[in-house]
């Protein structure tokens, strides 16, 4: 168990000024949760849920874009943005006009996707099926050897969000993820190049995780993926520490 006051200390950064305060109960995302909000850091907002899910669903639609539509902005590229200078710079040439090749259409209630001999999914009319893959990795692997690299000021909530990670990887892949070496670092841009040719084993390591802040943070991640790329070859991945923070990064 841990307090309202205790857990926006270590997730949020934020401190509580009016103890006695009464706690609001928000609308949850899912009918199994409950949200509880503390006044003193909810602010109003100029429009309500409706209106806010309608200007969400224009926005996706704007971003989603038909095959037909990303085939007509390919043939105005070519036709009017793409000149010819750039084709010669790398060497080729586009035709003007597409090539048709005439292919296999398949009805939409045919199409499945199968992952093991005793499952097969429909797959929908644009022919994505990726919502099928949320229910699990297909191969699973443990993951015992494995480097945690990250900011003193994450040291708090370090055992928090481990326990989390552990147990989304257990029941929502299957995947059994070992306890980290764990690698504080003050100053990414000076200590990390340091920090991975000492720990880093080539062949034995299997995943290396760093945890940064906020500030500097793109040329921490280049300078990062330039070590584990190219230098040191591992798989890694980089979280910034204000994500762990948050209430659906850690699960809670």
């Amino acid at each position: 168990n841990i307090s309202f006051q205790k857990y926006l200390e270590l997730f949020y950064n934020c401190t509580v000024k009016y103890k006695s305060q009464p706690v609001l109960e928000a609308f949850p995302d899912k009918a199994s949760e409950r949200v509880f909000l503390l006044p003193e850091f909810c602010h109003l907002i100029g429009t309500d849920e409706e209106s806010n899910q309608k200007r969400l669903m224009e926005t996706l639609k704007r971003l989603k874009a038909s095959p037909q539509e990303r085939f007509d902005a390919v043939l105005q590229a070519v036709g009017k943005d793409l000149k010819d200078d750039i084709c010669a710079k790398w060497g080729c040439k586009l035709d003007k006009k597409p090539l048709m090749v005439e292919g296999r259409c398949l009805a939409s209630d045919k199409w499945h996707v199968a992952f093991e001999e005793d499952q097969r999914f429909p797959v929908d009319e644009e022919g994505n099926f990726t919502r099928w893959l949320r229910h699990g990795l297909q191969v699973a692997r443990e993951i015992e050897n494995w480097l945690l690299i990250y900011p003193e000021m994450d040291e708090p909530v370090l055992d928090i969000w481990i326990n989390s990670l552990r147990t989304t990887a257990q029941t929502g892949f299957k995947m059994a993820l070992g306890e980290p070496s764990r690698l504080m670092c003050s100053d990414p841009r000076v200590e990390l190049p340091e920090l991975l040719q000492r720990h880093v084993i080539i062949g034995q390591t299997q995943f290396v995780l760093l945890m940064t802040p906020s500030n500097d943070s793109w040329k921490v991640y280049r300078l990062f993926k330039e070590w584990t790329c190219c230098q040191l070859p591992v798989p890694s991945q980089v979280i910034k520490s204000d994500t762990i923070r948050k209430r659906q990064s850690t699960g809670m």
